[in-house]
């Protein structure tokens, strides 16, 4: 019962996001079922979306407030499963990125 509630809750926050509805490479409507909801906080969600036609995906940031909808959406090849597994992972912090610079200049040719 309370997947059921979980899917309803779902189905009437992408009901709300009608731009999402169109897939932005070949225009193909997006189903609702083919959109998920990754997280939620209050008034603000992360959305991901998979078009079946051309197999992109768009992740999308929106944020309700009295004035009405604010969204941001980047096209991307990452899965829904991918956002999950990067939503976990650990922050990448100045080291990282020190650390993988030297290791490509030890494989340079």
């Amino acid at each position: 019962m309370l997947e059921d509630n979980s899917k309803q809750h779902n189905h009437k926050i992408l009901e709300k996001v009608k731009w999402l509805s169109i897939c932005p490479f070949c225009n193909t409507k997006f189903s609702i079922d083919q959109a998920r909801i990754i997280s939620e906080k209050k008034d603000s969600f992360l959305l991901h979306a998979y078009c079946q036609k051309c197999k992109c995906s768009v992740l999308a940031s929106l944020i309700a407030n009295p004035m009405g909808v604010s969204s941001i959406g980047l096209v991307t090849d990452l899965t829904y499963e991918d956002v999950l597994r990067f939503k976990k992972a650990k922050e990448i912090d100045s080291d990282d990125i020190i650390y993988a610079y030297q290791d490509l200049q030890k494989t340079k040719l």
